[in-house]
C-alpha cells in the first residue's frame, strides 16, 4: 500500500497521485488533499499512517510532501520514496504570504506562523537506507545536492534536465515498485 503525500499548494489529485493510483490500482494508493497548515496536514497524516501500518505502508512524497514523509518515516519506520524533496524547513519561508493551488486555482495565505510550524517536523539526517530519492539536476526551486548530502545512506537516482516537478516519474515506477518490495528495507 502506497501513501502519496503532495506537496505545498497542490491537491492528492495532482500528476504523481494519478500515476501512482494508475499503475498500483487506486484501491492501494491512498491520495489525501492536505490543509495548507503544517499541524494540522501532519495530523491528517498520521492518522492515515495509524490506520495502514499493518498494510506494509510506503510513502511517496514531493517537494514539502517529501519533507513530511521523512518526518513520518523516521517516527513510523516506513519506506519512503522522496521525489525533489524538501529537507529543510526553511527554504519555505519564500512562500510566506498568499498562495494559489495549482490544482484547484484557489487562493489560500500561508502565514510565518505556519511556516514555523514545519520546524517542529525536521529531523536530523537520516543515517539508514529505507529511502529512495528520485532528483532532477534542473528543480528551479530545491538544489537537489541537499538532498543527497541530507541523506547520504538513501538509494539515490539523479537525472539531468527536468525541473521540480518531476518530469520522468512514469518511467520510474518499476523503480518505485522493487523499492517497495524489497523485505531488505
Amino acid at each position: 500500500m502506497f501513501l502519496y503525500v503532495h506537496g505545498f499548494a497542490s491537491t492528492g489529485q495532482a500528476f504523481k497521485g494519478r500515476v501512482l493510483s494508475n499503475f498500483f490500482g487506486r484501491e492501494n494508493v491512498i491520495c489525501p488533499t492536505l490543509s495548507a497548515d503544517p499541524a494540522c496536514a501532519m495530523a491528517e497524516l498520521e492518522a492515515i499512517v495509524t490506520a495502514h501500518l499493518d498494510r506494509g505502508l510506503t510513502l511517496v512524497g514531493s517537494s514539502l510532501g517529501g519533507f513530511y514523509s521523512i518526518y513520518l518515516s523516521e517516527k513510523y519506520k516506513l519506506k519512503a520514496v522522496l521525489i525533489n524533496p524538501v529537507v529543510d524547513w526553511r527554504v519555505m519561508q519564500h512562500m510566506v504570504g498568499r498562495n494559489k493551488n495549482w490544482q484547484t486555482g484557489q487562493w489560500f495565505e500561508f502565514t510565518a506562523e505556519a511556516c514555523r510550524e514545519l520546524e517542529l517536523f525536521s529531523v536530523s539526517c537520516p543515517t539508514d537506507s529505507r529511502y529512495l530519492l528520485l532528483l532532477q539536476r534542473d528543480d528551479e526551486l530545491l538544489d537537489y545536492r541537499k538532498a543527497i548530502a541530507f541523506m547520504p545512506s538513501a538509494d539515490c537516482i539523479v537525472k539531468s534536465g527536468g525541473g521540480h516537478h518531476y518530469n520522468d516519474f512514469n518511467g520510474d515506477m518499476g523503480k518505485v515498485k522493487a523499492f517497495a518490495a524489497n523485505p531488505n528495507l
